[in-house]
């Protein structure tokens, strides 16, 4: 019988995060000792499927917060506890998987919002609270105020910069759902707009009729198939070029709208519609959940329609199961969330 890959790779992982000679846990050892062995039947593996999904995503997390240096009892009862709250019930060799009562009923598997709970019971990391000072101060700038405005497009930029990164050479981006060349900060060089977008930063580059093009002017096919590399002036012109190529898509999408949201959610939707448009305006011809909340939110000030807006995008954009970019998602959500800040005066306020 071939064992399910992904269930090895889910008990190679809890191995490497707690050591079994350490921690001595006899559960743990059980399990693991069987997938080992190749004790494990179809039922089994069928029903434990879609936890282990659950359960991998919420180990990258628990992963990459290694790095806060945890105490190793914690990382030991967040292991527990996850297990304790998932549907992992089956009969393993005869033998309960949880040993430590076998009369427990059943929870459904987690949801979001209870993997959210457990993440951030013992985990606050530094730039979630970075997003939440972004938020806070910008959720009262007036985009029709010109200074505020200028400020709003300056953090906005700032946020995609440290979002983005640098790179002088163009790469293959590591997300696999996207697989595309990308140089300087974040521009995707695959896309339909690309070559226009680079015209426009580097005019005389398609201006030259002959092959006479200077030096310092980077060709678009050399930059791709990365013979050439970019100079730092040269990067940040692409990126004020692809920044304003954005803003304008966004804004002549929400039209009215646009000026209507306030400094912190404009950031967020510039720094959501950086990585992808696409969520925040149309999709496959039809308008998006999120544009549609966004807009009620300005209409009502029901703050549901805000809730489903920032569920749309930490939860419905692809990021689930990449860490990098589940985190990223995270931090648009706090900047979005105009509602959980201090400074935030709800509709009753002004009555």
């Amino acid at each position: 019988m071939t064992i399910n890959k992904n269930l090895k790779k889910l008990f190679d992982h809890h191995k490497n995060v707690i050591s079994l000679e350490e921690s001595k846990n006899p559960l743990e050892e059980d399990i693991y000792e069987n997938i080992l062995s190749k004790n494990v039947d179809n039922s089994f593996r069928r029903g434990i499927k879609p936890k282990i999904r659950k359960l991998n995503h919420i180990n990258n997390f628990i992963k990459s917060y290694k790095e806060e240096k945890l105490n190793f009892d914690e990382e030991i009862s967040q292991i527990e506890q996850i297990k304790d709250e998932s549907r992992i019930d089956s009969n393993l060799n005869n033998k309960s998987i949880n040993k430590y009562d076998n009369n427990i009923k059943l929870k459904e598997a987690l949801s979001k919002e209870e993997i959210d709970d457990i993440i951030k019971k013992q985990f606050k990391k530094e730039d979630e609270i970075a997003a939440e000072k972004i938020r806070d101060d910008t959720i009262n700038l007036d985009p029709n105020n010109e200074n505020d405005n200028r400020k709003i497009k300056e953090v906005a930029k700032d946020l995609l910069f440290k979002s983005e990164g640098k790179r002088y050479v163009s790469y293959k981006d590591n997300n696999p759902e996207r697989g595309r060349i990308t140089i300087g900060i974040g521009f995707n060089m695959d896309d339909p707009g690309a070559r226009t977008i680079w015209s426009r930063a580097f005019p005389e580059n398609f201006d030259k009729k002959d092959n006479n093009i200077p030096d310092n002017i980077p060709d678009f096919n050399d930059a791709y198939n990365r013979l050439i590399s970019l100079t730092e002036e040269q990067v940040f012109k692409l990126f004020e070029c692809s920044f304003e190529e954005i803003y304008k898509i966004i804004s002549d999408h929400y039209k009215e709208y646009w000026n209507k949201f306030i400094g912190n959610e404009q950031i967020a939707i510039l720094n959501i519609a950086y990585n992808g448009p696409k969520i925040v305006t149309i999709w496959n011809g039809k308008e998006t959940n999120f544009s549609k909340n966004m807009k009620k939110w300005v209409d009502t000030k029901d703050e549901s329609y805000l809730c489903n807006a920032i569920y749309e995008v930490k939860y419905r954009s692809g990021s689930q199961y990449n860490v990098k970019l589940q985190n990223r998602k995270t931090i648009e959500a706090i900047i979005l969330s105009t509602n959980k800040s201090p400074l935030f005066k709800k509709s009753t306020d002004f009555i």
